[in-house]
């Protein structure tokens, strides 16, 4: 007997399985970009205004800043305030279970239950470097919604509902483009049919299509809240900085984006009712090609792909052997797994939680130098007694992208970026590899650990380190009293040899100060690993 159906997946049985992922999916806060959103939605809550211009980075641009994530920003200031970093952490659990589980009941309507989980659980592992706290997440369990509508009879009301979820899409994230986008696609694979049913849904689905971009301009920016995040690819596109996440898709990096593509699409196309998948393989075919343009869109791809694909699938499942479902429960107990273990609050592997908490027990204050990944972090953290330089709003920071791409390589520009951001504070990276330095007088070329070189001791002292980053207060505009107290003289934490000379006395002094940093900041694995070169136990 082939089990399809809602009646295949009992309430108590679904309810369980997403309570189950739920709590399995409580990881800690790992987007680089999260924090400035909750930053802004902070500024938007005290201000009850939307801001114009950038508030927080001292190099923004002065352009206007079309925001197009308001509203989850809004949201997930209230889930902050009223639950801390735990609730976020919950609230991202929620959303994750939600999503597997919306497109594994889509599934399960069309194919067999093992093979519906099997796909479904598939998709899980492929979108889940993509299902962090962040406004994307929410717009996967949108398209996921917009599909369903989009796969079933259009009736007024599913037409109002997908009117109404493309309003709260493009105030949430700007890939609410791709509403529209999808439902005419799949009105154009009713074509194919050639019958006057066909032609009718295909009418309907343009209809939705039309409905939907001018809902897309329910936004407090109007024509330009749509136009923005098309010339934010464009920008993206021109090289003039790299994001990882606007990236294409590479084998070596993602090499099951490359098997599940391919299968899938071929699944859809040699499927004897293939006539009839026709609006499934074109919006299939769309969402595979962002996908394999942009690394940021594979949660859709993923997220989209089991109920898609669904009719297309084999019947294996019997009731003796059920591999598909052996097989499903496998990936995903492997896709839980891979959430890194269930914890709340800041990954301390991705940001640097320790040394900027004891940056603000210092009461240190003035603007801060960063990469742009940690800049988030920094706003939500330091802003307003100080302001991080940059963030991961690259087309807000055009300007300060290219001064620092040329100052990174001209220790003369280096110092007059300095000096112009009036830069007082540095929360810098680890650069593992030292830079060679060319003596302009002799030519003597030698090799000096990063945080040397941009941030010499004779005039920055390093006041802080953990395991993502280093701190360091300019001496000519911070109490020197403080600094001579707090500064750590000894050692170089980023250097193969962590110490600024070997002499006997220095040695001694840093292990004094490997003694104080474990007190002051945990045993972090960089802490460690030089208390191990120095012999400290």
């Amino acid at each position: 007997m082939t089990l399809t159906g809602p009646a295949a997946l009992p309430r108590w049985k679904a309810l369980l399985l997403f309570a189950l992922l739920a709590a399995a999916s409580v990881t800690p806060i790992r987007s680089y970009d999260f924090y400035w959103h909750l930053a802004t939605g902070r500024w938007i809550a005290e201000h009850r205004a939307l801001p114009a211009t950038d508030p927080f980075s001292v190099s923004s641009d002065s352009v206007p800043w079309v925001d197009g994530e308001w509203l989850f920003q809004l949201g997930a200031w209230g889930v902050m305030a009223a639950g801390g970093e735990t609730a976020i952490s919950i609230a991202r659990g929620l959303l994750v279970a939600a999503i597997f589980l919306a497109a594994l009941l889509a599934a399960a309507r069309e194919a067999e239950l093992g093979m519906a989980f099997l796909v479904s659980a598939i998709g899980l592992w492929g979108a889940n470097h993509r299902l962090t706290a962040r406004p994307e997440s929410v717009a996967t369990l949108l398209l996921v919604i917009v599909l369903v509508i989009l796969l079933r009879p259009v009736t007024r009301r599913s037409a109002v509902v997908f009117v109404g979820l493309v309003v709260l899409w493009i105030n949430i994230h700007p890939s609410a483009l791709v509403a529209p986008a999808v439902a005419g696609l799949a009105g154009a694979g009713y074509l194919v049919d050639g019958s006057a049913t066909a032609r009718s849904e295909c009418l309907k689905r343009w209809g939705l299509a039309a409905a939907g971009g001018v809902a897309l301009l329910a936004n407090p920016w109007g024509l330009e809240g749509v136009l923005a995040p098309l010339r934010l690819a464009r920008l993206v596109s021109s090289g003039l900085f790299l994001n990882m996440e606007w990236s294409p898709t590479r084998l070596a990096d993602f090499p099951l984006f490359f098997l599940v593509a391919p299968v899938a699409l071929l699944l859809l196309v040699a499927a004897p009712n293939r006539r009839a998948l026709a609006p499934r393989t074109i919006v299939f075919a769309f969402l595979a090609f962002l996908a394999f343009r942009y690394v940021r869109n594979h949660g859709f791809f993923y997220a989209a792909m089991p109920l898609l694909v669904a009719p297309a699938l084999p019947r294996l499942e019997s009731r003796r052997l059920p591999l598909p479902a052996i097989a499903a429960a496998a990936i995903f107990a492997l896709a839980v797994m891979k959430q890194g273990g269930i914890a709340t609050g800041a990954d301390p592997a991705q940001f640097p939680v320790a040394s900027v908490a004891r940056l603000t027990e210092l009461g240190l204050k003035g603007n801060v130098y960063n990469p742009d990944q940690l800049g988030g972090y920094l706003v939500w953290k330091l802003y307003p007694e100080r302001r991080a330089v940059t963030d991961g709003r690259n087309e807000l920071h055009l300007t300060w992208i290219r001064e620092y791409g040329e100052a990174r390589l001209d220790s003369r520009a280096w110092k007059a970026l300095i000096e112009k951001y009036r830069l007082t504070l540095s929360v810098e990276e680890y650069r593992r590899e030292s830079m060679e330095l060319v003596d302009g007088v002799t030519g003597e070329r030698r090799r000096v650990p990063a945080s040397l070189v941009y941030f010499p001791r004779e005039t920055w002292a390093l006041v802080a380190f953990d395991d993502v980053a280093l701190v360091f207060a300019r001496r000519d505009a911070h109490d020197a009293a403080l600094l001579a107290r707090e500064e750590y003289r000894a050692l170089v934490p980023d250097a193969a040899m962590p110490l600024v000379d070997e002499r006997p006395e220095t040695i001694e002094l840093a292990r004094r100060e490997v003694a104080r940093a474990r007190a002051q900041f945990g045993r972090q694995e960089t802490i460690e690993r030089i208390a191990r070169m120095l012999g400290v136990r």
